[in-house]
């Protein structure tokens, strides 16, 4: 039975576990904003600004442990902070190590994600993934509604331009009929 939680800080085991998990996406070819060969290094200051974020009340990090206890999935969100945007939040860094790929655990984190996002007042959630890519299943499989791509927003970890899809949903349904 595999675990999601937050974390209640960021001691040792669980940097190098979320570093290591970092590190074999992104090397592997998961487009979330570094460069293959991702360095120990870049990872660490990734993580520890990442917590920094969370402790300061702007991020959520979610993490997914197995039997044994090791991280082997992690997924966040950081909310808006303009005032009329507090009902809305960022989905990022959605990952699974590749050993736990195609078991549907990144469905599992996704569904803990919106239901703590909603806890929190956030009921629209957007995200961004290279267009193409297995993610844009992931999140249409979770009900996110594509609202367009923009080719060459970004560049693989190869170093490859590549489109980006932007995506929502709203946690509500209610919200989504009530503006059209």
């Amino acid at each position: 039975m595999h675990t999601i939680d937050t974390l209640p800080g960021l001691n040792e085991n669980d940097l190098q576990a979320l570093t290591n998990l970092l590190q074999a996406v992104v090397n592997k070819g998961a487009s979330i904003g570094f460069f293959s060969p991702l360095s120990n290094e870049e990872a660490i200051r990734y993580w520890r600004k990442a917590f920094q974020e969370f402790a300061d009340g702007e991020r959520v990090i979610l993490v997914m442990r197995n039997d044994e206890g090791n991280i082997i999935a992690s997924a966040q969100y950081s909310g808006a902070k303009s005032a009329n945007g507090r009902h809305r939040a960022k989905v990022q860094k959605v990952m699974v190590h590749p050993d736990y790929q195609r078991q549907g655990l990144a469905v599992q984190l996704m569904q803990t994600l919106e239901t703590r996002a909603l806890a929190q007042g956030r009921e629209l959630l957007l995200l961004d993934t290279r267009t193409g890519d297995l993610g844009e299943l992931l999140y249409q499989r979770c009900g996110y509604t594509a609202v367009g791509s923009i080719p060459g927003y970004t560049r693989t970890p190869f170093g490859k331009p590549h489109g980006t899809t932007i995506y929502y949903k709203h946690l509500k349904p209610a919200l989504a009929t009530k503006n059209r």
